[in-house]
Formats: C-alpha cells, structure tokens, sequence
C-alpha cells in the first residue's frame, strides 16, 4: 500500500466518524438520562458517587441485599448545585429487609427536606453502614 491509499483510507475513515461523534454528542446533551447499577464492596456501604442529572425531573432508585438484609442501616439522598459539596434531603430507613426503593418528582418529595432531589444538578446515595456478608447494589434512573 502506498501512501496516497492510506490517506484515502483514512478519509474515509474520518468522514464515517465524525458525524457519528456528533450524533452522540448531541443525545447526551438532548436527552441523556442517567441510568447504572452500583455495586459496594460485601460489609461496606456503598456511594453512587455524584449522579449529573442533565435537566431531569424524575428520580428512582432500588437498593438490594444479597448475603443477608439491610441490617437497619439507612440510606441517604443528598443533593448538590456542584457536584462537591452535598446537603442530605432524604434520609430512608433499610429496615431488616433484603430490597427497597423510591421514586421522586414533583408530587413525590423527600422526606427529611421537602424538595424533588431531582430538581438538583447532582444527586448522590450513601448508605450509612456496611453489614458483615452484606453486598448492596443500587439500580437508579433518571428522566
């Protein structure tokens, strides 16, 4: 191959890619919604870290137990305008049960603070405590 087909190649190449790029980038930031699942490591709490919710207005979470239950340990939902500094608006009590979860928007506030955790540039769930065997792993979504 000569030098003249390998730039051709790469034209080609360039010309597929680009608008792909851009396609991309122009969902994130007309609709991207954050959804994953975080699993924490067995006998520690877990941290979904700060979740950017990109001008959604609705929130859900469910948080499971495997290798035995909750153990009475809370989870909280704290908010943010920079994603560094976070203020809890909710805090949710596990119980002794293996699954729980809540959905927020804006006829479903928090408890601990009336607002919609959604409405916040970032949200973010802790649970206060690991359990001995416990893993819990949090699914969450966003709209």
């Amino acid at each position: 191959m000569n030098h003249k087909s390998l730039f051709a190649i790469l034209a080609v190449a360039l010309l597929v890619a680009l608008p792909l790029s851009f396609a991309n980038a122009q969902q994130i930031q007309q609709g991207y919604s954050p959804r994953a699942a975080v699993t924490g490591t067995v006998g520690q709490a877990v941290n979904t870290g700060a979740i950017f919710m990109n001008g959604a207005t609705a929130f859900a979470f469910v948080i499971t137990a495997t290798g035995g239950n909750f153990n009475s340990t809370t989870l909280a939902v704290q908010v943010s305008l920079d994603g560094t500094t976070f203020v809890t608006v909710d805090t949710i009590s596990l119980s002794t049960g293996t699954a729980n979860g809540k959905f927020y928007d804006d006829d479903n506030k928090a408890s601990t603070v009336a607002v919609n955790p959604a409405n916040f540039p970032y949200l973010k769930l802790v649970t206060s405590a690991g359990v001995g065997s416990v893993t819990e792993k949090i699914y969450y979504s966003a709209r």
